[in-house]
């Protein structure tokens, strides 16, 4: 699903199978199931983590090096973002004739 996501953002601004609704679905489709399996990994992992000895030790820990993650992508990326102007908006979205 993130390679098909990818897919999409490298074909934008330009329209896949030259329509708004079709691709539009397949957009919020394919989003909404990669966030689902992410989701659901993340509860298999911490139901790994739950099994055996120290398992609060274990899942606190899960939690801290996720929040750990989430925070150096953040400041990675907001510099990159804000700062550095590095991304910019592509242009309105078009079909393929």
């Amino acid at each position: 699903m993130t390679a098909f996501i990818v897919y999409l953002a490298a074909l934008s601004p330009n329209l896949i199978f030259n329509s708004v609704t079709i691709g539009s679905a397949l957009s919020i489709g394919g989003s909404l199931i990669a966030a689902g399996l992410h989701s659901y990994l993340r509860v298999v992992f911490a139901s790994l983590l739950r099994e055996g000895h120290q398992s609060e030790s274990r899942l606190f820990w899960c939690g801290v090096f996720i929040q750990i993650g989430s925070f150096i992508g953040s400041a990675v990326m907001f510099p990159l973002v804000n700062i550095a102007h590095l991304f910019t908006s592509a242009p309105q979205c078009k079909s393929i004739s």
